[in-house]
């Protein structure tokens, strides 16, 4: 079972990661682990199918797991952790020829660092869990599946990783599930900001519709023509190495977009002197549609980030001009993104909380408030790309801020890497459910 094929696990998938409750009149492997009616985890001490009462004479006590009756009135959450061993998430043998891949973008945390067991990364163990490509190619020869790098904030992990050329961007059609990981050091640059959120926010949408598009038309294509006194410029954090920009007041460009769903980026100033950009539908007389500033759209750390324009839906098809009509410095365009109708998943994983923010002297102003707030940027961008499949490692169970980070008390160690892993998993296996039942 893939991640890109959506049905529902089968028993012996569940079975990989959960111990199932004994039933009765049920056929058991040699082996086979259950959770006995005193809630003690057994094993089929052969091959049998069970009566209608259980009895202990068919099974083994589990060498792996705790007896009830040995931890009885410990269940607190930190004691259990302690006491319970953790199943890691089950692992899929790759064949030669496997089509699905795995694709990584953002920090360190995706980059790896500090373990000297590359297998115990989490992305590597949840491509093994679904039997995707990651992050060498069929055959053992190296690839560019991983292409996250230290350090990044997620404005660098969209315009230089994702969108720009900063390592392999993404290529519209490619067969994968992509990870993103993205915002631990933007979270603890300054704190929950506004002006850091704005930054976020507009970096998360911009990658994230540069994934879920069908094509990239870039700006020179012909569905983009423009008046006025406009010049290319070079960028490795543009979409073709390019953009289009004028300084001149009432120059305009003029897209025809796509019968569909469709973003266009443009280019979002650390500044209060941005362009303000006129919106009006030329296939219906120049009116007027709206507007947007695109001031203040980045904090000052970063000279710019992506803004990404949603065509109103109404207005999918139509030609519309964008008109500079404010503002002193440059309006920029990068590219435009009609959005595919089948967009690879996405599996966006939120940042862990850490037990000692200010550990870092690179990154010393997060918080666990700050956490939840850029966090909570990723619940909105999975309320609008419906392939956004959200990890949290912070719900009960996971992550652990006192127990699972090396030595610096910001990186993932091995613990640590496994609960990120069992959380990316079981939400993808939640989303493959909810896919299959035909609710997203």
């Amino acid at each position: 079972m893939s991640i890109l094929d959506p049905k529902p696990p089968t028993r012996a998938e569940l079975t990989a990661t959960f111990v199932p409750k004994w039933k009765p009149a049920t056929a058991y492997a040699a082996g086979e682990p259950v959770v006995n009616p005193s809630g003690d985890v057994v094993t089929a001490k052969v091959a049998f199918t069970s009566g209608a009462a259980y009895s202990a004479a068919n099974w083994n006590a589990s060498t792996t797991y705790a007896s009830a009756a040995s931890v009885a009135g410990k269940l607190d959450a930190t004691t259990a952790a302690d006491t319970y061993a953790t199943k890691d998430v089950p692992a899929i043998p790759i064949s030669a020829g496997t089509k699905g891949k795995l694709i990584t973008y953002g920090h360190s945390f995706l980059a790896e660092q500090g373990l000297t067991d590359d297998t115990k990364y989490w992305a590597r163990r949840l491509a093994a869990s679904l039997g995707l490509t990651y992050p060498t190619s069929d055959g053992g020869t190296a690839n560019d599946l991983k292409r996250a790098i230290g350090g990044t904030s997620v404005r660098s992990a969209s315009s230089a990783q994702v969108i720009g050329s900063a390592t392999a961007n993404f290529v519209a059609g490619t067969k994968a599930l992509v990870v993103i990981q993205a915002l631990i050091n933007s979270s603890r640059l300054h704190g929950a900001v506004a002006g850091d959120l704005t930054t976020a926010a507009n970096a998360l949408r911009s990658m994230l519709a540069a994934i879920s598009a069908s094509e990239r038309r870039e700006n020179n294509h012909a569905s983009l023509t423009y008046t006025g006194s406009w010049q290319s410029a070079s960028s490795t954090d543009t979409s073709g190495g390019t953009w289009q920009y004028t300084s001149v007041t009432n120059d305009y460009v003029q897209i025809v977009t796509p019968a569909q769903p469709c973003y266009i980026l443009f280019i979002g100033k650390n500044s209060a002197n941005g362009p303000v950009v006129t919106v009006t539908d030329q296939t219906n007389a120049g009116a007027a549609v709206g507007s947007f500033d695109l001031s203040n759209q980045s904090v000052s750390d970063f000279t710019f980030v992506h803004y990404a324009y949603k065509v109103p839906t109404a207005l999918q098809g139509n030609t519309l001009r964008f008109q500079k009509t404010g503002g002193s410095t440059s309006f920029n365009v990068d590219v435009a993104l009609p959005q595919s109708a089948t967009p690879p998943p996405v599996l966006m994983m939120k940042e862990p909380y850490l037990a000692n923010y200010a550990a870092s002297t690179s990154y010393p102003n997060g918080s666990d408030a700050a956490t939840d707030a850029f966090n909570n940027l990723i619940d909105t961008m999975a309320a609008e790309f419906p392939n956004v499949i959200v990890a949290d490692p912070n719900k009960a169970g996971y992550w652990d801020k006192n127990k699972h980070t090396q030595a610096d008390q910001v990186h993932p160690n091995e613990a640590g890497n496994a609960a990120l892993a069992r959380a990316a998993y079981d939400a993808v296996r939640a989303w493959q459910t909810r896919k299959a039942l035909g609710l997203v």
